[in-house]
């Protein structure tokens, strides 16, 4: 086994691995701001059109935020002061999402709402597109880029789980504001200290390109195009990442039982995901992401027809698919480096941040599907809001139908797209050489043939 080269120093190692738990402890606050909503009596329809709302003005803040990163040029870097910026203001705005009373009229709650959301996901935005940059800027090795994106999804993970399972406690004493508050200080805390430790050392200079030439960069990636396409289609019905509270409450009539819940899934999550290094010295990690998805589409399909009267069943299958959650989910956004050099490599244009923004739009568009379809479902079939209330037995069965077979049904098929997808971790090493100068074009085709071309 090849023993990985580290280019990243143990400090900036850690402190970045910090940063995604620390702002994932955080987020298992913020991916329940539609229970939130709902909470202080917001109908589900509205929740819907407020969520949709925000997502539709993604669409230009996404390619706005990376056209930004990609054209400002600072001293300090590429990506480290915008997480600095970042790293922050987000806790800080997260908390004030949180904060609007219960008692207020209803067009205020929603404007308010409204309003704090598309702030919070702005600067966001200037968090998520850095802190993958930044992986191409500190090194140029594909197996230490991997292992970095699997740590950090690792260390995500862990802090989702702490999360998850500490939120029902804690907001059940305190209300939604404090646990905000006390979960969003976490975050700022153990987010600060990553940007003043790392080190950009690979950054490429390019041209100055008009936003026009960025996103025709994009847009003629076309592996960047069918994977995010594929990965759209997959997360998209993955109701199993935003429905837990739902599921809990009214499916199993207690909403501590989330707290097992989670821990079912997470925990084998988190021990499959320790093991994503080592697999992938072994195996193309595509090859890896892929054998996933079909194992958690085959086990979800078996859960639904197991059913949620046995809870020993129930808990014993939601921590098969942890496994299979764990693996894809921490790979799924480790291939845009990838793409970029292979991009570079094919047609000589390099647009790292709008690439990367790209990510960050596909990820933040499945959050808003997942957010915005739940909840018209749930309108549909009649669901009402309110703490406390008793739902029918057709949003019963809906609830538990998000939870288990639909999502399998989108991953088996993105799998038909993602059979499109050609980038493999052996060839991109040999790209990066070539991208970076340290080999010639016509010893990079010569050992590209051997791999099999491209």
């Amino acid at each position: 086994m090849k023993k990985t080269v580290f280019f990243t120093t143990k400090k900036e190692r850690y402190s970045l691995y910090l940063l995604a738990f620390g702002a994932a402890v955080f987020n298992a606050v913020l991916s329940l701001f539609s229970n939130y909503l709902t909470d202080i009596g917001l109908t589900a329809a509205t929740v819907s059109v407020i969520l949709l709302i925000t997502r539709v003005w993604d669409f230009v803040n996404d390619p706005l935020a990376g056209s930004i990163i990609e054209k400002a040029k600072f001293k300090s870097g590429k990506y480290i002061p915008w997480l600095r910026f970042s790293t922050i203001f987000l806790p800080i705005f997260g908390i004030i999402m949180f904060a609007v009373p219960a008692s207020l009229p209803v067009w205020v709650k929603i404007i308010l709402t409204t309003f704090l959301f598309i702030l919070y996901e702005a600067v966001f935005n200037f968090l998520d597109i850095p802190i993958f940059g930044i992986r191409l800027v500190t090194t140029n090795q594909v197996q230490e880029r991997t292992d970095l994106a699997s740590f950090i999804g690792l260390y995500s993970l862990l802090g989702l789980l702490i999360g998850s399972v500490l939120f029902p406690q804690v907001r059940t004493a305190l209300g939604w504001g404090l646990t905000a508050l006390i979960f969003g200080a976490f975050g700022l805390i153990t987010m600060i200290w990553y940007p003043y430790i790392a080190k950009e050392r690979f950054n490429i200079k390019s041209n100055d390109p008009s936003v026009k030439d960025m996103i025709r960069a994009v847009v003629k990636n076309k592996q960047l195009m069918i994977f995010y396409a594929s990965l759209l289609i997959c997360m998209s019905t993955n109701y199993l990442q935003v429905i837990g509270l739902f599921v809990s409450r009214y499916v199993f009539g207690n909403e501590q039982f989330m707290s097992l819940l989670l821990i079912a899934i997470l925990v084998p999550s988190f021990l499959a995901a320790i093991f994503i290094p080592t697999l992938t010295k072994f195996m193309d990690k595509f090859t890896l992401f892929r054998a996933s998805l079909l194992g958690f589409a085959i086990t979800g399909v078996i859960s639904y027809f197991i059913g949620y009267s046995n809870l020993t069943l129930v808990l014993v299958f939601s921590a098969i698919r942890g496994v299979f959650v764990g693996i894809s989910a921490l790979l799924a956004y480790s291939f845009t480096p990838d793409m970029v050099e292979w991009e570079h490599y094919t047609s000589g244009e390099r647009s790292e941040a709008v690439s990367f923004s790209f990510q960050t739009f596909t990820a933040k568009a499945i959050t808003a599907l997942l957010s915005v379809t739940m909840m018209a479902i749930l309108s549909v079939l009649g669901f009402v809001s309110g703490e406390g209330v008793t739902q029918t037995l057709p949003v019963v069965t809906g609830i538990w139908a998000m939870f288990t077979w639909i999502p399998s049904v989108g991953t088996m098929i993105s799998l038909i797209g993602f059979q499109f997808y050609k980038i493999r971790d052996k060839k991109v090493q040999v790209m990066i050489r070539h991208n970076h100068g340290e080999i010639d074009r016509e010893t990079a085709e010569a050992e590209l043939v051997k791999l099999g071309g491209y």
